[in-house]
């Protein structure tokens, strides 16, 4: 009677151990790998404290594609994690390599995992960089308000832990510009002047903003202004229709003006009654749109700690369209995890 022949796989360890670490990639990141010129960044944000913003706290390292951000977590494992490679041996009493068995070539007792990054990039790159306050006798004052150094735009992008397309939203919502080769923030005083500024040059040329007008032209009107030329730039980016026409969009400059002038009386720390800001915001408009000013088109950005008063809502700071930053969390943590689905298969 024949024996019958095992049904195991022959099982050995390498004498070399190879260090490995698996790393978990969502549906979406997957596909973009298999994609023909797949583009992912790993970064870091430079050391230093968690920027303000509440419950908001720095990922230790992102991956980011051209538009998402993803935090790098690593998830320590109670069981063992062996990466098996097939080869050959040679099973007693023969010496020659011709049986197949799997091979433990390494382990590891960890897992990194990507979680999806929901925080908002403005209090990161408001942290990064320094302050712009505007002219003092014909020269630009530079204040290192924030703890910035003086980078520039492509430094400071390399620090901030977010996708180049979210990078490039914040930029713009804080109208950050670049002055000499450094990336500059402006406070609120030194945006309301250049936004004056832009308002009578447009209007003793009679330059129609809400229409597509030359920025060349405004920027030539503009030359004995004190105002930096890459501020009134970044200013007419921040509320034009889009990033290629010069036009100033109706639904973006109303309320970007309101909370400009909220944020100037708050820097000067300067009452604000309710009817006097919305006089200086009809004020501070294109004549066109003195009609549309209401206190709904800002609702959330203010509070009013009287009847009679208003302020800006610091609650609502580091948002870009009056929603409060939120810490980064997965809905379901255990969600689609490779190892989970392992367990509870292996437990049927």
């Amino acid at each position: 009677m024949e024996t019958p022949s095992s049904l195991g796989i022959p099982f050995v360890a390498s004498n070399s151990q190879q260090s490995f670490r698996l790393l978990e990639l969502p549906p979406e990141l997957l596909e973009l790998i298999n994609s023909e010129r797949p583009t992912l960044t790993l970064k870091s944000a430079s050391p230093g404290p968690s920027p303000p913003g509440g419950n908001t706290s720095q990922p230790h390292a992102v991956l980011c594609t051209e538009n998402k951000t993803f935090e790098v977590r690593q998830v320590q494992s109670s069981n063992s994690i062996y990466l098996l490679s097939p080869t050959s041996y040679a099973s007693p009493p023969r010496e020659t390599l011709t049986d197949s068995a799997l091979s433990i070539v390494g382990t590891s007792q960890a897992t990194l995992e990507l979680v999806p990054v929901t925080l908002s990039a403005i209090p990161f790159l408001t942290q990064a960089i320094p302050t712009y306050s505007g002219a003092a006798d014909g020269d630009g004052d530079l204040e290192n308000m924030s703890g910035g150094s003086n980078l520039s735009k492509l430094e400071v992008k390399a620090d901030v832990p977010f996708s180049d397309a979210e990078f490039a939203i914040a930029w713009k919502h804080i109208v950050a510009f670049e002055l000499d080769g450094a990336a500059m923030k402006p406070t609120p005083v030194a945006l309301y002047a250049a936004w004056k500024a832009i308002l009578c040059a447009a209007t003793s040329e009679g330059i129609k903003l809400q229409n597509g007008f030359s920025l060349p032209q405004l920027l030539t009107v503009m030359e004995e202004d004190e105002q930096p030329q890459p501020l009134v730039e970044a200013i007419i980016t921040r509320v034009s229709t889009d990033a290629v026409t010069a036009r100033l969009d109706k639904s973006k400059s109303i309320p970007w003006i309101g909370i400009l002038i909220l944020k100037l009386h708050q820097q000067l720390n300067s009452s604000l009654s309710v009817n006097q800001f919305l006089q200086e915001w009809k004020d501070q408009v294109l004549s066109e749109w003195v009609q549309d000013i209401s206190l709904d088109k800002i609702q959330g950005l203010f509070t009013c700690p009287t009847p009679q008063t208003i302020k800006f809502n610091d609650n609502n700071v580091d948002s870009i369209e009056g929603k409060n930053t939120t810490k980064s969390k997965s809905s379901n943590p255990k969600a689609g995890k490779w190892h989970e689905k392992f367990r509870h298969t292996t437990n049927r």
